[in-house]
């Protein structure tokens, strides 16, 4: 099964939409025409000796106001911080690297209105749920990133069976209920924006290397270069385990992921009237999971919660994810600018699930009465 995707979005911000400019202009007082003949006010009663006692002669300095100048042809205050409308939460990259998960579930679980059903264990397909919308596959909240939406098909067939690495993420964005109307074809749950690492300032390097049980590894690399007018950055994550279910005969339940993505950045001189950067980012991810959804009678689920039966051994998925992005962007003052994105997205998956067996032996009966007769042998 393939999903593609390709579209163009354009953006064009004002400073209408940016932050607000309230200008205050100085009034003078209006000129009459008896202004000139009226006899000035009389002068006011030195004070008394008394009065002078009191109040000691101080002299001071005073500095001349630099605003003042400025504050003569008018005041500009600027009104920062305008946020969109709507519930929104936000984890940082101190969060995430505190965290150290790879699972989006785990990552998301502590932020209010968001709900989750696991699946697998690890995260591979997460569904997630907001404001009473279903969980099912995360099919009824928008999931993009950097912006973009990441669904295989998220207009006609947008269950999560692809899902950003949220190893190589440096924050990820919740918008809760109908502000997110502004991201895409969900309304009614909400959107998850996972931002990726930007290019940094200047060369930078970084390797990250995990283990654990179950022959759990994890290694995520990425390097960097910068210049006055052009970056480039590479990025690479690989993640792996044999999984914790027992799959009688023996065999793996895990999985073994890979991810790779290149972005390379052009710039105009820092001095130009019109700042124009354009982003070329190339990405490809692959997973093997030997996943199933046959699950386990209730007594055998009492007795040994991590079994798997042996018609499932050959059940796995397989899927290949490109994605190709272009992002040009020209600054045309200090609140306005346009941003254009294009964008493709090819996914490809095959996941082969025990589905019966050849002769007169009934697949659901089985599962029905495992242990009866010579049922118990499958």
């Amino acid at each position: 099964m393939t999903k593609s995707a390709l579209a163009w979005v354009t953006t064009f911000a004002l400073g209408a939409i940016g932050p607000g400019l309230v200008r205050a202009e100085p009034v003078s007082a209006p000129q009459t025409p008896d202004a000139k003949t009226k006899p000035a006010p009389p002068p006011a009663p030195e004070p008394k000796p008394a009065d002078t006692a009191q109040a000691p002669d101080v002299t001071e300095s005073v500095e001349p106001d630099p605003s003042a100048a400025d504050a003569e042809q008018g005041e500009v205050v600027e009104l920062e911080g305008r946020a969109p409308p709507g519930a929104r939460a936000e984890i940082g990259k101190d969060a995430l690297e505190r965290a150290e998960q790879d699972d989006l579930h785990k990552v998301l679980g502590g932020i209010a209105g968001v709900y989750l059903r696991d699946e697998d264990g690890y995260g591979l397909r997460p569904n997630i749920g907001m404001r009473g919308a279903a969980a099912d596959r995360s099919s009824k909240i928008t999931l993009m990133e950097d912006g973009v939406l990441i669904a295989p098909a998220p207009y006609t067939a947008p269950a999560a069976y692809y899902t950003p690495l949220i190893t190589r993420m440096s924050k990820i964005e919740v918008v809760k209920g109908p502000s997110a109307i502004r991201f895409g074809p969900n309304t009614v749950g909400g959107a998850i924006d996972m931002i990726s690492e930007p290019l940094p300032g200047d060369r930078a390097a970084y390797v990250d290397v995990a283990g654990g049980s179950d022959r759990y590894g994890k290694l995520h690399a990425r390097a960097a270069e910068r210049r006055k007018q052009w970056g480039v950055m590479a990025e690479y994550v690989k993640l792996r385990t044999d999984g914790f279910k027992d799959l009688d005969g023996g065999g793996p339940t895990g999985f073994d992921k890979n991810d790779v993505q290149v972005t390379g950045r052009l710039m105009s001189e820092a001095t130009a009237t019109d700042y124009h950067t354009l982003d070329l980012r190339l990405g490809y991810g692959d997973e093997v999971s030997h996943e199933t959804y046959t699950g386990l009678a209730d007594a055998d689920f009492a007795a040994t919660p991590q079994r798997r039966y042996l018609g499932s051994q050959l059940d796995e998925m397989n899927w290949t994810h490109w994605r190709m992005r272009a992002t040009h962007r020209v600054d045309l003052g200090l609140h306005t600018h346009v941003e254009t994105v294009a964008y493709r997205h090819k996914f490809h998956r095959a996941w082969g699930k025990v589905d019966g067996f050849v002769g007169q032996r009934d697949f659901y009966d089985l599962l029905a009465r495992p242990l009866a007769g010579a049922n118990a042998i499958y």
